[in-house]
């Protein structure tokens, strides 16, 4: 069986990259550079084949492929000790795109389990926040207090998010503001004592901020809402 038949399922699937181990160049002539074996010493026993097809196409991989593709061609001209200098050559090459495509995987792998921390981290405070909005005391920084980090940290999870903390406390305290005047339930409540309910410290501050946010007042979204007034 010739080295192209064995490798076929392989160059099928990646061409170009893996023979039964490393195989830069889609060449019959050309055995592995380095084993299966070899490889998983620097990966472990699952590499990752996307990480090595990109390390292997640029920088380094790139010119592992035209030292490769030169030594085939050129190796009828060249002496044994010749040939085994450019091989030696190709192999630390082909250790360096290894390493370089681990650095690659690793690098994916810290982002993706950076990113799950920050987005359970982004719903816990959301969740904080629904469920201690109605205290007054509420801010931005007993929200970071509460989940055991920065402020500063936290205004860069709400910006990744697109959102203000800040925002987002007087955002959830006005929905439920509007709840609160629309359900019947609470027809017959104040207005005062539903701001209050809903974390605003003052009556007048929480009519200028609903008003800012829905377009009308308490009075004429109860009213709206045909709901006797208080």
């Amino acid at each position: 069986m010739t080295h192209a038949k064995k490798n076929s399922a392989w160059t099928g699937s990646i061409p170009a990259i893996f023979g039964s181990g490393l195989q830069v160049v889609d060449d019959s002539r050309a055995p592995p550079l380095l084993s299966r074996a070899q490889i998983r010493q620097v990966f472990g026993r699952n590499f990752d084949a996307a990480s090595l097809n990109l390390a292997a196409g640029h920088g380094m991989g790139a010119v592992l492929r035209s030292h490769v593709a030169a030594t085939l061609r050129e190796a009828p001209h060249m002496t044994p000790d010749e040939r085994a200098v450019a091989i030696r050559a190709a192999t630390d090459m082909a250790f360096a795109v290894l390493q370089a495509a681990r650095r690659g995987e690793s690098v994916a792998s810290r982002r993706i389990e950076i990113d799950q921390v920050e987005n359970s981290l982004y719903e816990s405070a959301c969740a904080l926040i629904r469920r201690n909005c109605a205290d007054s005391s509420l801010n931005p920084q007993v929200v970071a207090s509460e989940l055991g980090c920065s402020r500063a940290s936290l205004y860069r999870l709400f910006s990744r998010n697109g959102k203000s903390v800040a925002a987002m406390i007087w955002s959830t305290r006005l929905d439920n503001a509007w709840h609160m005047i629309s359900a019947n339930v609470h027809a017959t409540l104040l207005f005062a004592e539903i701001a209050f309910r809903c974390g605003f410290v003052d009556q007048s501050t929480f009519n200028r901020m609903f008003k800012r946010r829905y377009g009308i007042s308490p009075r004429e979204a109860r009213s709206l809402l045909e709901i006797p007034a208080s």
